[in-house]
């Protein structure tokens, strides 16, 4: 029920990686430090939110996933409503998009 937001949060996570090691690969007009620190701080935004989505993911492997008196098809849909719900925060538009840096790189 929890693999669709665990895979989900990997991948973004993997993202936020990839954008913070292109800061120190390619840190453009300033220094290597202030490019890391500006990527950094893009990127908290995400983290935040999937350390929140792991630990609900958690919950419902604990207390969900093992019984079996929930039916499969419950388990399926609560999986991917919580991904749903993830990537609708995530993309959601607005004026600081989790999406949109500071200074309008791609993250992802």
């Amino acid at each position: 029920a929890h693999g669709f937001l665990e895979l989900s949060v990997i991948f973004v996570s993997g993202g936020c990686g990839l954008y913070l090691a292109d800061s120190l690969i390619n840190p453009g007009e300033g220094s290597r430090k202030k490019a890391l620190q500006k990527h950094a701080s893009d990127c908290v935004s995400l983290l935040i939110l999937n350390a929140l989505s792991l630990v609900i993911a958690g919950v419902v492997e604990g207390y969900i996933s093992p019984y079996d008196e929930y039916p499969f098809s419950f388990k399926l849909s609560l999986g991917i409503v919580m991904a749903l719900i993830y990537w609708s925060i995530l993309l959601s538009p607005r004026e600081h998009s989790m999406l949109t840096p500071s200074h309008k790189r791609p993250l992802i």
